[in-house]
């Protein structure tokens, strides 16, 4: 029997079809027919079934013991002792006594996240956390007090060039995060980018699938990066390939940066991240270029069979 459902692994919700017998999973795969994922899953989704399953997990609620260890515990008897614990703890040191914390998958499915607010609200406290607040926060506050550029993205849907750091879609989209465009179906999405003409640079110390269909594939040296990217920026600005009105305009410090960068030459960088200095040269140039002076090359045979053929399934 098959039933049609969705990941909630990450925030891009990828359809699947979950093929089950009774009440156990068998496969886990891609739904073809869903408007936005088309098909792609990622190795964890493909998976999940093991947290149904898997002999590993928890089957009962558990309670820690005098000695250190856990025992399980029906759970409505749980939730009452929770319950009056946390009332006692309101009750002595008012609501904000008590924090919650949201993890990935309990935010992406669909009733958790308006449940666990309104039960906040109720409570009147206001430590509501999240890997936003606990793990992921230097990505989005600390780059934010630093400077960001508040004109809104790059389209990947026009861009001339895209540059991935680190990330490898073709197999794990985690939600777009890390490759700001490709949330949902990203082997189409990037297929039909490159056939249209866009340019692709990739650094990732390992030759991944991402990285595989890009032209310029930047491998340094693990731990590396702010040297290679010092060292694009290097380029950029000793050929005065960025936006000078731009710049002029907009832009605050760029004597400054071009100091810092100023001896981050792509011999450094060659010796340092273990990069050669031409392909330093060449992927500066063509992240910074003039658009419409690259031809893409025919790679119809590089990307082979539809990427998500083998993973996905058509409703009966």
């Amino acid at each position: 029997m098959r039933r049609t459902s969705y990941c909630r692994l990450c925030p891009a919700c990828c359809g699947v079809g979950v093929e089950i017998d009774g009440e156990r999973i068998l496969r886990v795969l891609g739904d073809r027919e869903h408007p936005l994922s088309q098909g792609f899953t990622c190795p964890k989704g493909r998976r999940a079934g093991e947290l149904m399953q898997g002999p590993g997990r928890l089957t009962t609620s558990q309670r820690r013991t005098p000695t250190g260890g856990h025992e399980p515990v029906d759970a409505a008897r749980a939730i009452a002792e929770v319950a009056e614990r946390l009332n006692r703890i309101v009750r002595e040191h008012g609501p904000d006594a008590v924090g919650l914390f949201m993890g990935t998958q309990h935010n992406f499915a669909t009733l958790t996240p308006f449940m666990a607010r309104a039960w906040f609200r109720g409570l009147g406290s206001r430590k509501l956390f999240s890997t936003m607040t606990i793990d992921q926060s230097a990505k989005w506050l600390v780059a934010a007090r630093m400077g960001q550029y508040t004109g809104g993205p790059q389209s990947f849907g026009d861009a001339d060039v895209w540059l991935l750091a680190g990330t490898n879609p073709l197999v794990s989209v985690n939600g777009g995060d890390g490759d700001g465009a490709l949330v949902t179906s990203p082997s189409a999405n990037l297929k039909a980018a490159r056939d249209r003409g866009l340019r692709l640079i990739v650094v990732d110390p390992r030759r991944t699938e991402t990285a595989a269909r890009a032209d310029i594939h930047l491998q340094p040296r693990p731990g590396h990066d702010a040297l290679l990217f010092a060292g694009m920026l290097h380029v950029i600005l000793r050929e005065e390939l960025h936006d000078r009105d731009f710049c002029a305009r907009y832009a605050d410090g760029l004597p400054e940066l071009r100091a810092a960068v100023a001896k981050a030459t792509p011999d450094v960088v060659a010796r340092t991240c273990d990069v050669p200095a031409d392909d330093l040269v060449r992927a500066a140039r063509l992240f910074a270029g003039p658009a419409g002076a690259w031809r893409p090359p025919e790679r119809a045979s590089a990307w082979g069979p539809t990427p998500t053929s083998p993973n996905t399934w058509l409703p009966a």
